[in-house]
C-alpha cells in the first residue's frame, strides 16, 4: 500500500533551553533521551487521570525539539508545557510552519521515518510562512486500511485512555521509562493485564456517524469513531465481543458490520 505526498494539518511548537529535554522526558509518556538530530519520537501528554490530552511527534533538533501536534492544539499544548516548567530553563513556543509526509523514496533526505510502524513513510517540517503543499487523501486512506486511529478525527482531547486507541502498541507509551504525567493510572491498566478496549476496524454498506452504538445479541460492544467509504474504526469492548460481526441501527434498520483486528495488534 502506497500513498501520495501530502501536507498535514498540524501546529508546530519549538522546545528549547538546557532543561527542555529533561522536562519533556519527565511529563511525556515516551522516552526521548538519547535521540539524535533527525530522529522522531511519537508520544503523548496525559491528564493526571491517565486520559490522552495530546498526541505528538517530537523532531530532534541540534538544540532542542520541534513538536508537531494536531492543528489547533499548538497554543494550548505550549501553554500546558510552560506551566510544567517551574524553574526549569526551557521555553515552549508555537511557531509558524508546515508538516508533510511522503513515501520513503519521495521524501527529502533529511526527513525522518514515522516511528509508529513501517510503511507510513517519512515526515518533515518547514518553518516560516506556510507554503501550501500538495494535499492528497491517499495517506489517510492508508491509515484507515491499516486501522490506525487519528487524534482529531477518531478521538479528541481527554476522550480516551491510550490503550483504547492503540497508542501503546504504536510506541507512544513507555511503561519502563519512569515517571510521567498520568503514569500511575496508565501503568496500573497495563499491569492489570486485561485490556478491555481496543480500536478495531469495521466494514459495512453505509457510513455511520461518529458515536454510533454497535451491538451484538448480548448488548452494546462498541462505538464508531469514524467511517469513510464503508471502512471505519470503532472502540470495541474486547471483554464483551462474541464473533466477528455486529449491528448498528441505520435509518430504522439493523446494519450488519464485519469486525477485523488491525494486523499490528498481533
Amino acid at each position: 500500500m502506497s500513498f501520495k505526498p501530502t501536507a498535514l494539518a498540524r501546529d508546530l511548537i519549538n522546545a528549547e533551553g538546557p532543561d527542555a529535554e529533561q522536562l519533556l522526558n519527565s511529563v511525556l509518556s515516551v522516552d526521548i533521551s538519547g535521540k539524535q538530530p533527525g530522529d522522531i519520537a511519537y508520544g503523548c501528554l496525559l491528564t493526571p487521570q491517565g486520559k490522552v490530552l495530546d498526541v505528538m511527534y517530537l523532531h530532534r533538533l541540534t538544540n532542542g525539539f520541534l513538536i508537531d501536534v494536531f492543528q489547533g492544539r499548538g497554543a494550548p499544548l505550549a501553554k500546558q508545557l510552560n506551566m510544567y516548567k517551574m524553574r526549569a530553563k526551557a521555553t515552549f513556543e508555537k511557531v509558524p510552519g508546515g508538516v508533510f509526509v511522503a513515501p520513503d523514496n519521495l521524501a527529502p533526505e533529511d526527513a525522518g521515518s514515522d516511528p509508529r510502524m513501517d510503511g507510513l513513510g517519512k515526515r518533515w517540517f518547514t518553518l516560516g510562512p506556510l507554503v501550501q503543499g500538495p494535499k492528497s487523501p491517499s495517506f489517510f486512506q492508508l491509515m484507515r486500511r491499516l486501522g490506525i486511529p487519528e487524534f482529531g478525527l477518531d478521538y479528541q482531547s481527554e476522550d480516551v485512555f491510550p490503550m483504547d486507541v492503540n497508542l501503546d502498541v504504536m510506541g507512544a507509551v513507555d511503561y519502563k521509562k519512569g515517571c510521567f504525567v498520568g503514569q500511575e493510572v496508565a501503568s496500573r491498566m497495563f499491569r492489570r493485564g486485561e485490556i478491555r478496549k481496543r480500536t478495531l476496524k469495521v466494514y459495512g454498506d453505509a457510513d455511520l456517524p461518529r458515536g454510533t452504538t454497535l451491538r451484538q445479541p448480548g448488548g452494546i460492544v462498541g462505538t464508531v469513531t469514524s467511517m469513510i467509504g464503508g471502512e471505519g474504526l470503532a472502540v470495541m469492548r474486547l471483554d464483551r465481543l462474541q464473533g466477528a460481526e455486529c449491528f448498528a441501527l441505520h435509518k430504522g434498520f439493523d446494519l450488519r458490520l464485519k469486525i477485523r483486528k488491525p494486523a499490528y495488534l498481533g
